[in-house]
């Protein structure tokens, strides 16, 4: 999500990355040297638009990382109502230089801790007494939290108000622009949430592949290691456990256990061991190598389900399910309808490895046998012995294509509507303009008739004059 509305990076340097360059620490030294001096002034502040009004214009390096700190402190890490931070301006020195930084999992690890501080203030509030003085609680939040409305919305379609239509290169974001939820009329956003089994998108992202490109390929594909390119290498990250390192907290990343919104089957989800001692030590285990020979990418047309030992493990759970899965395929993996591609641009990793046993497996025709075993901290998700999948591929398809043609039909609809919309309204302006001519030309004959009467009237009165004068 994070690299698709937010283009944060997810390769890269981490943002607790130092400057060991004297140039770039006297960089840094002068744009806190400014920072203080716009304490001492009348607004006693360093907020984004009295610090860009500092910088604007001066044309050198220390404008463009003042830009950068800017951007940061507004969409990547917010600081106190924009008010520049200070702690970003290595990470801005970095990227003034062209020097990649990941900067999407700083940005997802404080989401992470934003919702959990979300869930503390409402836990807080549920313990206070009913009807008794409820103390004002303040929320900082230090997070693009918008990002998170963004994905409701994609993935909630009883909750989604009218996207606005959006040109084939414009960002995809642009669809929620000004969008507004107020419009809804939701009661009981719980009660929604609960009733959306029917409305929930697992995957809603496939209607931009285009966009994407080999994220969400028409075929399913797999690929040696070493052939992996960054588009590649980027997801295979945004698929595997790890930890993520924040600007200010460390948080663990578990993909494993929404693995259908990734096009895989979901398996039980297994406890998975920490590496947070140090940001040091979670960030080689967040770029750690790849251990797995070939991997795997799903097609986009490609409709996951559940391993059989999870929809037994939810059956203990949820007693009245026995149609959870209803139709399991009791067939081995088939790799048949996956390509083996190879791809130009090698991918350069760092890292140690932390010895995890790992399989990229992902099936057509799935097996429901338990031979194997979940890894406590896999790269990317098993499907060893999947269930099978509710219809045939052929069926998938036309479903797929049937839904992409209902939105494309729609989205043509509303695009039809506002044009003529427009028409109507260039076809009124016109009529206005052209009955605004006619009058124009009444009036101007209406002016020369009066014109040409007065004339005629003051040449007989002229004639009248001289014949009276001789007589």
């Amino acid at each position: 999500m994070l690299w698709f509305w937010g283009g944060y990076p997810i390769l890269g340097d981490p943002v607790f990355i130092t400057l060991e360059d004297q140039e770039m620490k006297e960089v840094e030294k002068e744009l806190i040297l400014e920072r203080q001096q716009l304490y001492k002034t009348k607004s006693a502040n360093a907020r984004t638009t009295v610090w860009m009004g500092v910088f604007i214009d001066k044309g050198n390096e220390l404008e463009h990382v003042a830009f950068l700190a800017t951007w940061l402190s507004i969409f990547v890490h917010p600081y106190k109502s924009r008010v520049v931070n200070s702690s970003l301006f290595p990470v801005a020195i970095h990227l003034a230089r062209g020097n990649p930084i990941a900067l999407a999992p700083a940005v997802l690890a404080s989401l992470y801790k934003d919702l959990s501080l979300f869930k503390n203030i409402l836990l807080n509030l549920s313990k206070l007494p009913v009807g008794g003085d409820r103390l004002p609680m303040e929320a900082i939040l230090q997070s693009p939290f918008y990002l998170v409305q963004v994905w409701v919305w994609e993935r909630f379609k009883n909750l989604q108000p009218q996207p606005m239509l959006i040109n084939h290169d414009d960002p995809c974001l642009f669809r929620w622009h000004k969008a507004e939820s107020e419009d809804l009329n939701v009661d009981n956003v719980r009660l929604e949430l609960n009733s959306a089994k029917n409305h929930f998108l697992w995957r809603p992202y496939v209607r931009f592949a285009e966009k994407c490109e080999l994220f969400y390929p028409n075929d399913g594909i797999w690929v040696y290691n070493t052939d992996l390119d960054d588009k590649m290498l980027s997801f295979v990250r945004c698929t595997r456990v790890s930890e993520l390192v924040g600007f200010d907290s460390v948080v663990q990343y578990l993909p494993h256990i929404v693995a259908l919104q990734f096009g895989m089957d979901q398996d039980i989800p297994s406890d998975v061991p920490r590496f947070n001692e140090t940001k040091s030590i979670a960030w080689e285990n967040y770029i750690r190598p790849i251990s797995d020979e070939n991997v795997c990418f799903p097609s986009r047309l490609f409709e996951a389900d559940v391993t059989t030992r999870y929809a037994e493990w939810w059956k203990k759970f949820v007693p009245n399910c026995n149609n959870f899965v209803k139709k399991t395929v009791q067939q081995k993996i088939s790799t048949s309808p996956w390509k083996h591609q190879p791809c130009g641009g090698k991918a350069k990793e760092s890292g140690n490895d932390v010895g995890e046993s790992c399989r990229y497996a992902l099936r057509n025709r799935v097996s429901s046998s338990n031979n194997a075993t979940v890894a406590p901290h896999n790269v990317q998700f098993h499907s060893g012995m999947a269930a099978g999948a509710k219809q045939t591929l052929e069926e998938k398809e036309r479903k797929e294509s049937d839904d992409d043609v209902l939105v494309f039909l729609k989205e043509k609809y509303l695009k039809n509507q506002e044009e003529l919309t427009r028409l109507a309204r260039e076809q009124e302006q016109l009529a206005r303009q052209q009955e605004e001519i006619l009058q124009l030309i009444n009036s101007r004959e209406k002016r020369e008739e009066v014109s040409s009467s007065s004339s005629v009237l003051t040449s007989v009165l002229r004639d009248q004059q001289l014949s009276s004068s001789y007589s």
